[in-house]
């Protein structure tokens, strides 16, 4: 299987993810972006975002999936797209992941600093810290930031985007993840 979480996403059917996430039948693209069928989420993305535009998380979505796709800059479009809708996430996470692949790594630790600093302040922001960390080379910093999201059951983690959101994968590789996940019965999806 694809991942060990989630066996039924690769073989086709998405029953078992449209359990778990109840708007898969709009967010379908979503779920084939965590199973890392960039292309076809894309495609699919684009579809439903044809028929509404107003919606802020499709725009990061298929921000997600640019990025994945290794598109910084059409990520980074979809992304300040998204903030301009009004998202209720702090877009300069994901903003400033963009950035940093584009080698705009000045402008991207700028952002990283100014989500770090909103943490500072406000730990809830503990979610924002992590993506920007994990996304950016800021390892033990992501790491310490996505250990206080999951202990205050931050409202952005899900047992479907921090175990397996490809955003997450270069925390996947520090020993301390899986056994945190496990703690609060999530299990790492891990591509083959």
């Amino acid at each position: 299987t694809f991942v060990s979480f989630f066996p039924q996403l690769v073989a086709g059917p998405i029953e078992r993810a449209r359990h778990l996430l109840p708007d898969a039948a709009t967010d379908e693209y979503y779920l084939r972006y965590l199973a890392r069928r960039y292309d076809d989420a894309l495609a699919a993305g684009l579809q439903i975002w044809a028929l509404d535009t107003t919606k802020a998380d499709g725009s990061m979505q298929i921000g997600l999936i640019q990025l994945a796709r290794g598109r910084p800059d059409s990520a980074l479009t979809a992304f300040e797209n998204a903030r301009r809708l009004g998202i209720g996430f702090d877009m300069r996470a994901f903003s400033s992941i963009a950035l940093y692949h584009m080698g705009r790594t000045s402008e991207a630790d700028s952002l990283y600093r100014v989500v770090l600093d909103g943490y500072r302040s406000e730990p809830s922001l503990a979610y924002a810290v992590a993506v920007a960390g994990a996304g950016t080379g800021h390892i033990e910093r992501a790491m310490a930031a996505v250990t206080e999201a999951v202990k205050r059951r931050s409202l952005f983690i899900t047992e479907l985007n921090l175990p397996c959101d490809p955003v997450f994968d270069p925390l996947k590789r520090d020993p301390r993840f899986t056994p945190m996940l496990e703690r609060v019965g999530m299990r790492v999806c891990r591509p083959q």
